[in-house]
């Protein structure tokens, strides 16, 4: 007879069982130790609460976990208003241009620069993105909040929903090229910047963008 699939929560149940019985033994053997506990670890993944505030959830969207591999970065290593602003652009693509997220378009509008400065980059919230100047009156008008408190001291565990992220690397993330590039379609990119245009002489910012993602009760950047 066939035996049932193990599920990802029995086998952290499983887990969770085998650490008590190795920690009741008070076990020598610390390879098995590490190696059940580095199991764990890749079947949860802490999640800043402020990424949920702005539109993040498990699974990440392709747009999204295309940016991670672009940027070389991993998602600890964006900032909250960094989320907020890929947020904002995912949703305003999807339910005011009728498009997917446009890779090129997104690379004209924003750089992604190391935080607080280069000399100094932060293990967590590393990366901040901000949208060009030169591409401020082209595109919808809204102000993040510039600082966000304590925000790396609420965070929580969440399953590692398929698909899954990479095991974390340790370190402040690298700067390379990629942060800097614009995009490459300047006719459909053109074309999208004069509907956006249009956008905001009706008076669409990303406050109405954000609004409409909450009225419809979904998180712009899960994948869907």
């Amino acid at each position: 007879m066939a035996g049932r699939k193990l599920s990802c929560q029995n086998l952290k149940s499983l887990l969770l069982l085998v650490v008590i019985c190795c920690n009741r033994e008070k076990s020598s053997n610390d390879n098995r130790w590490r190696a059940i506990v580095g199991l764990m670890r890749r079947l949860q993944r802490p999640l800043f609460k402020s990424y949920v505030e702005r539109g993040l959830a498990i699974s990440i969207c392709d747009f999204l976990r295309g940016l991670l591999f672009h940027w070389r970065i991993q998602l600890h290593h964006l900032a909250p208003n960094s989320i907020f602003h890929i947020s904002i652009f995912v949703h305003l693509c999807e339910a005011f241009l009728g498009i997917h997220p446009h890779f090129d378009l997104f690379k004209s509008l924003f750089s992604l620069n190391p935080h607080p400065n280069g000399r100094n980059i932060a293990r967590v919230g590393g990366t901040d993105l901000q949208l060009c100047p030169e591409m401020a009156e082209k595109y919808i008008q809204y102000t993040p909040h510039h600082q966000i408190r304590d925000w790396r001291a609420e965070w929580f565990y969440i399953d590692n929903h398929a698909p899954a992220f990479p095991e974390r690397i340790p370190g402040h993330p690298q700067v390379c090229g990629e942060w800097f590039a614009h995009g490459q379609n300047e006719e459909q990119e053109d074309e999208l910047l004069r509907r956006i245009a249009n956008l905001r002489e009706n008076r669409v910012t990303g406050v109405t963008v954000m609004l409409a993602w909450i009225r419809r009760q979904i998180q712009p950047l899960k994948s869907r």
